[in-house]
């Protein structure tokens, strides 16, 4: 067992090789930080993270800050290993909990507006809902039994066939 305690400042354990060199900015540090009190992790080399489990690469964070789970990543989050037997789970930590995958969108002009995957937990299991929109409460709404519900207000669906569109007042 190997015990690291520091009574005030920063308590790191720095790793160097002959690669990184073995100044206070080379290597590896992992320990804690006094600002902040988080367990800390610090590539300092221009190198990727690796985590792995029973000898295989199950995670990276590249020098880029983009992240892989299953995968080198091509994206900021790039998860990787979805089979039908397999899926992504999220999930609520209570009852009658609203799980929501959001996508932050920045326009051009700078200003933001977020859209999202919402799922809600009724009273009973045949109550549950996804909503696709801008909140819990817009969108596109799909029941337990898989019927689609429109907004009130407006909509249009365009044809594939056709290339046009065809208004829907619901």
């Amino acid at each position: 067992l190997l015990h690291t305690h520091g009574a005030a400042g920063n308590t790191f354990q720095q790793f160097t090789n002959n690669t990184t060199g073995s100044g206070t900015g080379d290597g590896v540090l992992i320990g804690l930080a006094q600002d902040d009190s988080m367990f800390r992790i610090e590539n300092r080399e221009n190198g990727h993270i690796r985590f792995n489990t029973n000898n295989t690469e199950r995670m990276r964070i590249l020098n880029d800050g983009k992240v892989g789970i299953g995968i080198s990543p091509a994206g900021m989050l790039h998860v990787d290993g979805h089979t039908s037997s397999i899926p992504s789970i999220f999930e609520g930590n209570g009852n009658g909990d609203e799980v929501a995958i959001q996508l932050k969108v920045k326009a051009n002009n700078g200003s933001n507006s977020t859209q999202g995957l919402y799922g809600s937990a009724g009273s009973v299991s045949t109550d549950n809902t996804i909503i696709l929109g801008n909140s819990a409460t817009s969108g596109v709404k799909v029941n337990s039994s898989g019927h689609v519900i429109m907004p009130a207000q407006p909509c249009v669906i365009a044809r594939a066939v056709l290339g046009s569109a065809i208004p829907i007042n619901t």
